[in-house]
């Protein structure tokens, strides 16, 4: 869990937004909910999504990796 922590201070305001609401959460919000919020459409919140989760990928195997 710290690792994942470190490696979301590398996400911008809005890939943080949607990761902790769309992944990490108890109740997950919908894209929908989080556009609405955001004032996007739900496929770019997919867009911020996903390349989020690539910023979070690499982070953590290049953590990984250095560690080893």
């Amino acid at each position: 869990e710290r690792e994942v922590l470190k490696a979301m201070k590398r996400l911008n305001e809005k890939e943080v937004y949607v990761v902790k609401n769309r992944i990490m959460s108890d109740e997950p919000l919908t894209l929908q909910e989080i556009g609405t919020h955001l004032k996007l459409s739900r496929e770019r919140v997919r867009q911020i999504e996903s390349e989020a989760l690539k910023k979070l990928r690499k982070e953590l195997i290049t953590s990984t990796y250095l560690a080893a």
